[in-house]
């Protein structure tokens, strides 16, 4: 009988270690996707890592890797949409700065003092870098 439990607990370290390969190959996968800005998901990540779906799905370990970094890349969306929601505002401002300068400096001297208030205009136009 200890021969047979002898190639039971083989067979179970050979299992784990086969477990913690694929694991590796997840890890590895997952920092590459977010390093190069893939989107993250299921089918991409079992393909890159070679490994099933099923196992993304049903093993514990794979399961809190592919929740963290699909949580850690929902983030970055976010701030993504946020920065370029304000970038468009900026730009809009910008924009407005500028069209007061242009009409600032085309008021004669003398009549400067006399202006209050300017009109507000909206350009859109990007400023090149």
């Amino acid at each position: 009988m200890s021969t047979e439990s002898a190639r039971i607990s083989a067979a179970n370290q050979a299992r784990r270690r086969s477990i913690e390969v694929k694991l590796d190959r997840v890890r590895e996968t997952l920092q590459a996707m977010r390093r190069v800005r893939i989107p993250i998901t299921y089918r991409t990540v079992a393909r890159r890592a070679a490994v099933s779906r099923t196992f993304l799905y049903q093993n514990a370990d794979a399961k809190t890797l592919m929740a963290t970094a699909i949580t850690a890349a929902g983030n970055l969306s976010e701030k993504l949409h946020a920065a370029r929601s304000n970038n468009r505002f900026l730009d809009k401002r910008l924009a407005d700065l500028e069209t007061q300068l242009v009409d600032l400096t085309q008021i004669s001297d003398g009549a400067r003092d006399q202006v209050h208030v300017l009109p507000r205009c909206v350009l859109f136009r990007r400023r090149s870098a």
